[in-house]
């Protein structure tokens, strides 16, 4: 794959005070985010949004001992998380997530939680409430594969990426596999289903509507 010339893209809305804090911030938990560039649209109202893509084991080796340990600390927000899902259900959950890993507190335990604010902060201080996509490269870095963050809820950020960083190597597995057989056209999209699994949709080569959900339990 050719070299990114950069992992976080934002639109020329979000002020470079902004974009500027938030590629500082991220940084510093996420070595390979690298410097943020500026995506400008002739069409008027320009979308305002802030896309970051990276390869799975970018997001895993820096945040993935954080996300297991989040977890662990929020049996209680999953289920609240999950609405349809029951409290037993969140621990059978999260107990599956993990698998054999043991959640021992890591060097950074704050990591995940650090980026929640550095993205809620980014879209409090942009008048136009920017949309977030957080993902991977795939098909490309320009459409991606990508869930969105609309609010600035540091819970739920948190635990959106957290679970994402968990499954990230799986979802990346998934969708090469599928490249190989149909070529993907235009952005994969991701949704957190209420019964705690994620489902990707994107469009084939032929136009055809597809989708895959990746169980988040280890069944």
């Amino acid at each position: 794959m050719k070299k990114r010339s950069s992992a976080l893209y934002t639109s020329e809305r979000v002020p470079e005070e902004v974009r500027e804090q938030l590629t500082a911030d991220l940084g510093e938990v996420i070595p390979s985010i690298g410097a943020s560039h500026v995506i400008r649209h002739k069409s008027e109202p320009s979308p305002s949004f802030i896309h970051i893509l990276l390869e799975a084991k970018e997001w895993i080796t820096p945040l993935r001992a954080a996300a297991i340990y989040l977890l662990y600390q929020s049996r209680e927000a999953i289920k609240t998380f999950f609405n349809r899902i029951s409290e037993r259900a969140a621990d059978e959950l999260i107990d599956d997530i993990i698998g054999d890993d043991k959640p021992s507190e890591p060097s950074r335990d704050d990591a995940i939680q650090e980026c929640a604010s550095a993205l809620a902060e980014a879209i409090e201080k942009t008048d136009s409430t920017p949309v977030v996509r957080i993902g991977l490269p795939i098909p490309n870095d320009y459409f991606g594969t990508w869930f969105e963050i609309t609010e600035a809820d540091r819970e739920e950020i948190s635990l959106k990426l957290a679970l994402f960083v968990l499954r990230a190597e799986q979802i990346q597995q998934v969708l090469k596999q599928v490249e190989e057989e149909n070529s993907i056209l235009g952005p994969v999209e991701m949704t957190f289903l209420d019964d705690g699994h994620i489902r990707m949709k994107w469009k084939d080569q032929d136009f055809s509507r597809r989708s895959v959900t990746i169980k988040l339990s280890s069944e």
